[in-house]
């Protein structure tokens, strides 16, 4: 699986489950990583979605097929945890609302705010990315996975529209 997309095992020190996981099985899709140090807090994530605060690109690194890259952030990411919540987001729908988003004046959302439910805690934006969008996770030592059943990429739901309309 991994082979068929420039990464392999060897290069990763993973598994061949845990790069089907990690990497877009084929192309139109985007994927997260979040890093977390404990399986409750994965298996929340997996149950409920996951929440951020502000901004996506703040607590997610962008998974890119380039085993230079991988080891980097891994690296870089270590302290947060030993286990890797993977997301996932059709490329169609992220260029669709990205699209939609630029035509508002003013506009600093990003696309996985508009796909949120928007709670506040604290005095604090806080989003809740759908868990449709979770893909999984895995545990870096053991490697061991666990698949989200309710994954689709593909997901939107009403909320999008609304939180557009919110930013008009």
């Amino acid at each position: 699986m991994g082979d068929d997309l420039g990464l392999n095992s060897d290069e990763m020190h993973f598994g061949k489950n845990v790069l089907g996981l990690l990497l877009p099985t084929e192309p139109g899709f985007t994927h997260y990583i979040h890093r977390t140090s404990d399986k409750d807090t994965s298996e929340a994530i997996l149950k409920n979605g996951f929440h951020f605060v502000d901004s996506f690109q703040k607590t997610t690194d962008i998974v890119i097929n380039n085993p230079v890259y991988l080891k980097y952030w891994f690296g870089v990411r270590k302290g947060y945890g030993n286990y890797c919540v993977v997301l996932g987001i059709s490329d169609n729908i992220l260029k669709e609302y990205q699209q939609l988003l630029n035509n508002i004046v003013n506009n600093v959302s990003e696309v996985p705010q508009i796909l949120s439910e928007a709670v506040e805690e604290d005095d604090e934006p806080l989003y809740l990315l759908p868990r449709a969008y979770v893909k999984g996770y895995f545990n870096l030592d053991t490697e061991k996975i666990k698949y989200n059943p309710n994954y689709d990429p593909f997901f939107v739901s009403t909320l999008a529209q609304e939180n557009l309309d919110k930013l008009k």
